[in-house]
């Protein structure tokens, strides 16, 4: 498989005590380089925040690895990822 983008082991909590909320447990999964993806589930799903760990602007546990290499130290500036919200 042509690796474009690999998540592993994605998880977000906000906060930092036990009543933290996890908004993203564990994912894994691949995104083919050139193949078109959607990520899709119900309002508060972690949609959103599995997007905005993707671009590097949320603190995430896991890795994320484009063309196999980890971003994990890349600023948002340099991973080369864009989000665009509709309101």
């Amino acid at each position: 498989m042509n690796k474009g983008v690999e998540f592993k082991n994605i998880s977000k909590r906000y906060g930092t005590d036990k009543a933290a909320s996890l908004a993203v447990d564990s994912i894994s999964f691949e995104i083919p380089k050139g193949s078109l993806t959607t990520i899709l589930g119900p309002s508060g799903c972690g949609k959103t925040t599995l997007l905005r760990c993707i671009a590097g602007l949320e603190s995430y546990q896991g890795d994320v690895l484009y063309d196999g290499q980890n971003v994990a130290d890349l600023p948002p500036k340099d991973r080369g990822i864009g989000i665009a919200a509709e309101n």
